[in-house]
């Protein structure tokens, strides 16, 4: 099943994302925002996130009635495209630098999606995705989120997904770390 990735854009840092218009999907407009409707490919996966004029929500259904309610009009009544590799790469990296900026050393409570993980483990690329954001963004280091994982997968099918994942997200401190022993 799709979910839709919502990407929210301020009219001032619109010119930002011309490359859009060779990817022409639905468009809402509301006040200075528009609002372009992707379906999420397989494979890719976002933390919903706001940085700097753009905001990106992940939603299981297409939400069209309850924006048009709230005071959004149809700009472009496209069929909804797939999000294309340029604007995967974009997001990737904003949502990496989201991460960045908003991590901090707080401990997660373990209820809803954590204590799902705990109680019945790690069984898809989502939520192995979704837990290594997760355990980043509220500051656990890449040993401490590797321990986590490797106490709650019985399956070696994901940890292929689960080391792309974590080396991409630590990619600088890993870096770092090489260059001080050298």
């Amino acid at each position: 099943m799709y979910q839709f990735i919502n990407l929210q854009i301020n009219k001032q840092v619109l010119p930002l994302f011309n490359f859009l218009k060779d990817n022409p999907t639905r468009t809402l407009a509301k006040d200075n925002h528009v609002m372009m409707i992707y379906y999420q490919p397989p494979d890719f996966y976002l933390v919903p996130f706001s940085y700097k004029g753009i905001t990106v929500t992940v939603t299981a259904t297409d939400d069209l009635e309850s924006y048009l309610a709230d005071g959004w009009q149809v700009a472009r009544d496209y069929q909804i495209a797939s999000v294309q590799d340029k604007l995967a790469d974009v997001l990737d990296e904003l949502e990496h630098e989201y991460l960045n900026r908003q991590r901090a050393g707080r401990p997660l409570p373990i209820m809803g999606l954590v204590f799902d993980w705990i109680a019945y483990g790690l069984s898809s690329k989502e939520e192995i995705i979704a837990f290594v954001k997760l355990f980043y963004l509220n500051g656990y280091s890449y040993e401490q989120i590797t321990q986590l994982y490797a106490s709650l997968t019985k399956s070696n099918n994901l940890n292929n997904c689960f080391l792309n994942t974590i080396n991409t997200i630590f990619k600088e401190e890993l870096n770092e770390r090489i260059y001080e022993s050298a």
